[in-house]
């Protein structure tokens, strides 16, 4: 649901369905669903930080999730390199304005999850 829901831009419903799922994530984070909910809830995060005025909050959920793919991409790359590239350039992107550095970085990085998408096969993640 909250892929469907951060696709339509309901960022908030997004964001709640992640959270109801929680539980189940702790107890089997090797379950594919748990990687893809946890995905869009980086998504929304960071989405969320740019619309609210709760920016801090979404931005340190949005960390939370990147850090969990950068973990599940030492194990499985293929499935999840680009979606750390992604998240981290969402996060740049925050910055972008008052930092070059930032900006680059953004820039750099949505390259790179959109080539490493496309290459292991994940156009969907490739379109966004």
């Amino acid at each position: 649901v909250a892929c469907v829901s951060y696709i339509f831009g309901d960022y908030d419903r997004a964001s709640v369905q992640s959270l109801k799922i929680q539980d189940i994530a702790d107890k089997f984070p090797a379950v594919y669903a748990i990687n893809v909910q946890a995905f869009y809830d980086g998504l929304s995060s960071y989405a969320l930080a740019r619309t609210t005025n709760s920016r801090t909050k979404w931005i340190k959920r949005g960390r939370k999730m990147m850090k969990k793919f950068i973990n599940w991409a030492r194990d499985c790359p293929s499935n999840n390199t680009h979606k750390v590239l992604l998240l981290k350039a969402e996060d740049a992107s925050l910055f972008a304005l008052k930092s070059k550095k930032k900006r680059e970085i953004a820039e750099q990085a949505y390259n790179a999850a959109i080539l490493g998408a496309n290459d292991t096969g994940f156009v969907n993640a490739a379109a966004i």
